[in-house]
């Protein structure tokens, strides 16, 4: 990648978050910011650009549909790629993440080096 690009990941668990960061700054070289819910997430995408969000389903307070709510009625915010991290990804939840655009799914646990690869195909698109 020529310039850094930023991927905000909104996941209630501490764990996900600190090992997603350590495998995309080390395997992707992007910078990796972290919010540990909903409200979180959408303030930091509001107040720093982000290239790719990574967004946990399960989350409470605000789970990652009502999330993507809220990102979809904001322009500003509406066009950010988003990579759905569920444990779930039953057909009812994949229909209705296509409903938002979603750009892909990654089942948790998730795989390290699949975690990079999918991250690296949609940033460098």
């Amino acid at each position: 990648m020529t310039e850094q690009k930023t991927v905000l990941i909104i996941d209630d668990d501490e764990m996900n978050r600190m090992v997603a960061k350590m495998v995309l700054e080390k395997s992707v070289g992007c910078r990796v910011i972290a919010a540990p819910g909903g409200f979180d997430g959408i303030t930091m995408m509001s107040m720093e650009p982000v290239d790719l969000v990574l967004l946990d389903l399960e989350m409470p307070e605000l789970d990652g549909f009502q999330t993507l709510d809220i990102v979809q009625k904001r322009p500003d915010l509406a066009a950010i790629p988003v990579i759905l991290l569920t444990a779930s990804s039953d057909r009812d939840t994949v229909v209705r993440g296509s409903t938002y655009g979603i750009r892909d799914y990654i089942k948790k646990p998730f795989l390290p080096d699949d975690l990079a690869r999918r991250v690296k195909k949609l940033l460098l698109n």
